[in-house]
């Protein structure tokens, strides 16, 4: 099982300071920083960047609102301070590895491992390779990743075989803004359209006869820590149900589309239990997998969630019971107001 969990990366760069018997910072500066001529990069408040740290914004109502300038001070997940220009040339160097304009970063081999996929929560979805995310853009291999801290946003992609890198910075807080931006850029330069449009799609048609077997109640598999992600993004469930006559995914979710219900468009003409759906216009594939009776007992979602859910009882879903709790919850208050407005003495 795999889980997403900065504190992972907090601890090796533990490892790295320990190891090299100075600050991580410092480490960082001088073997990966200084080797790729990224003059205006930093973790800490240097005279790289001092002076020169953009300011963030959120929405707030009534328009956007800078925040609180801040430090972040758990290093080894992110909180580098850099510029485009320095972004486009780690991208640059992410094509190939191998040495910088000042020595030496990353031998060729282990980058490319790196890239390579390590896990995926089904072999129809692209998945994960070492910090990496991975994608198909096409028949083109794309390996990137993004982030959000509040009132700023990245996202970085690398198309290692055709030499092309895109680098998205913003001063906003968006979840899927940087990403979508940096791919929708990625599409242009590879002449690759963009999935989601493509959808519904005319050569590929539903299969009703199937739906039965696939709605219901899906959850996470057994594991606290390392469900964090799927909670966020789910609230712990996720929902199959045929809603208007589509097949529709929902869940708990903080982006109002998916508590609304995302379709699930059919996308393989050869395999009926391979799905998108289309968030925020984030194309994200969905994939069934069937039990020894013929029905789904696992649903496994691509990016950026890259997670299994586990077919659950009514009973245990989360949804149905927040429906009968707050159905006792308005029972009581219901039974409690008439009780008072019958006791003696009241008008």
């Amino acid at each position: 099982k795999w889980a997403y969990a900065n504190h992972g990366f907090a601890v090796l760069a533990q490892v790295v300071e320990d190891v090299a018997g100075r600050p991580f910072a410092e480490h960082m500066r001088e073997h990966v920083f200084d080797r790729l001529g990224m003059a205006s990069t930093d973790y800490l408040r240097s005279d790289r960047v001092a002076g020169r740290v953009a300011t963030g914004y959120r929405w707030m109502p009534g328009g956007l609102r800078a925040i609180k300038d801040y430090d972040l001070t758990l290093l080894g997940p992110g909180s580098v301070l850099s510029s485009v220009s320095d972004m486009a040339m780690y991208a640059e160097w992410l094509l190939h590895g191998g040495p910088g304009t000042g020595g030496m970063v990353l031998r060729p081999e282990t980058l490319a491992e790196m890239m390579s996929p390590q896990f995926s929560p089904d072999p129809r979805i692209p998945g994960l390779g070492l910090a990496f995310f991975l994608e198909r853009f096409g028949g083109h291999r794309v390996a990137g990743h993004d982030g959000n801290v509040p009132g700023f946003a990245s996202a970085i992609l690398a198309a290692p075989d055709d030499g092309v890198g895109v680098v998205a910075l913003t001063n906003t807080g968006t979840v899927l803004g940087a990403h979508l931006l940096a791919a929708s850029v990625m599409r242009s330069l590879l002449g690759v359209p963009d999935p989601a449009a493509d959808l519904p799609r005319a050569t590929v048609p539903d299969s009703p006869h199937l739906w039965s077997d696939l709605t219901g109640h899906y959850a996470p598999g057994r594991g606290l820590l390392t469900n964090v992600r799927p909670w966020q993004m789910t609230g712990g469930e996720v929902d199959v149900l045929v809603k208007k006559r589509q097949l529709v995914i929902r869940a708990l979710s903080p982006l109002p589309a998916l508590r609304r219900g995302l379709r699930l468009h059919p996308i393989d003409e050869d395999d009926p239990l391979l799905f998108a759906a289309v968030a925020e216009g984030l194309f994200v594939p969905v994939a069934f997998r069937l039990d020894a009776a013929g029905r789904a007992s696992v649903v496994c979602l691509g990016a950026p969630a890259l997670a299994q859910f586990h077919r659950r009882t009514v009973w245990r879903s989360s949804r149905v019971r927040l429906r009968v709790l707050s159905a006792g919850l308005a029972g009581a208050v219901y039974r409690r107001v008439r009780s008072r407005r019958r006791a003696p003495g009241r008008r």
